[in-house]
């Protein structure tokens, strides 16, 4: 089936503005509360395709110790308590 080319640009467009208005958040949860100098590197790390996305930094004293980056539905543990529960898995797995 062969779509209209002026049908298509108008569908572009629709879906370019959308991408525009739906801005990306980032979440930062961390184990205690994060020092001004570590957000700012943060932050400035942090650039998309889109420009510069919403960032949130929770805390979450169970992590022990670390970072999880969140980013839509991306997960990326980086904590001690991911850690222990990767090893955990791990060796549970082997038995």
């Amino acid at each position: 089936m062969k779509i209209d080319p002026y049908i298509k640009n108008k569908l572009k467009k629709i879906f370019s503005e959308t991408l525009k208005q739906s801005k990306e958040v980032i979440t930062f949860t961390s184990s205690g509360k994060l020092s001004s100098d570590q957000i700012e590197l943060l932050l400035k790390s942090i650039v998309t395709k889109r420009g510069k996305p919403e960032v949130v930094f929770e805390t979450d004293p169970e992590l022990l110790a670390g970072v999880v980056i969140k980013k839509g539905s991306r997960t990326i543990d980086l904590s001690i308590k991911g850690r222990l529960e990767q090893l955990q898995n791990n060796l549970y797995g082997s038995i």
